[in-house]
């Protein structure tokens, strides 16, 4: 009996939290960015005097953000004692998947008019091609090979890949990632995505991008190399046992 009466007792906060939740339109819920680790809100005033980006555990125009429901769009807000629930702007408390593949495409098109896909991948990959060349000379030089010292070779190389690059058509790639775009997310997030992209963090998110993937690889760098030496070594010592096994195949059995 104790343990149903110690249950029932857990259980009533979650029932009065039910019952007490309320509605409020001070705070405008304009989109979600879902980051992986952590999740971003879109909040602002009715008229979007005051708008920004938060996270569960900030404040808000008085209002400290809870927790957001995927299934019903609802985000949770506290002020005080009293809970509040605010929808996704535009939308039902039903999913936010709209109907309309047009309207999803035409918003995935703005995502990527706002982080200048073109721009941004060329600045990306030239930022990695720099990396991938400084670990292919370390390479080298590891193993010991002449061409660690030959420059007209590893400027060929570098040629040949920035060649290979270019030669891609960027404007197909960028055609088919909007319509992935449209394929995966809501309206209503994609919304959002566009939205966070033209806030000051969103803009730095873009323009930081190449520094960040170049730190990213300089940090990564090493860690592939030894695993990529392991993985030669270990290429190296089945091929030495496959030929000794050929080897033994060809010659004829002892009499």
């Amino acid at each position: 009996m104790k343990v149903a009466i110690t249950i029932l007792a857990l259980l009533c906060p979650l029932f009065a939290f039910a019952q007490e939740a309320q509605t409020t339109d001070e705070v405008v819920l304009r989109g979600v960015f879902d980051m992986g680790s952590k999740k971003l809100y879109s909040l602002s005033s009715p008229g979007a005097a005051k708008r920004d980006w938060v996270e569960s555990g900030n404040e808000f125009l008085g209002y400290t953000v809870g927790e957001y429901d995927p299934e019903t769009q609802k985000l949770t807000l506290t002020q005080g004692e009293d809970v509040f629930v605010i929808g996704l702007a535009g939308s039902s408390a039903g999913p936010a998947q709209t109907d309309d593949p047009a309207a999803r495409l035409e918003e995935a098109k703005k995502i990527f008019q706002a982080i200048k896909f073109k721009e941004t991948v060329g600045e990306a990959i030239d930022a990695q091609m720099k990396a991938i060349m400084d670990m292919q000379r370390q390479q080298l030089a590891q193993s010991g090979s002449p061409l660690a010292e030959d420059e007209e070779y590893l400027t060929f190389m570098d040629k040949a890949m920035r060649q290979m690059m270019e030669s891609i058509d960027w404007d197909t790639v960028q055609t088919g990632m909007e319509n992935i775009y449209a394929e995966v997310f809501t309206e209503a997030e994609l919304k959002g995505i566009t939205e966070f992209y033209s806030t000051p963090a969103g803009q730095a998110t873009i323009a930081k991008n190449p520094e960040l993937q170049q730190k990213s690889m300089q940090v990564m760098m090493p860690s592939i190399m030894q695993a990529s030496q392991k993985m030669g070594e270990s290429i190296q010592q089945y091929m030495a046992e496959r030929a000794q096994k050929d080897k033994a195949e060809e010659e004829p059995a002892a009499e």
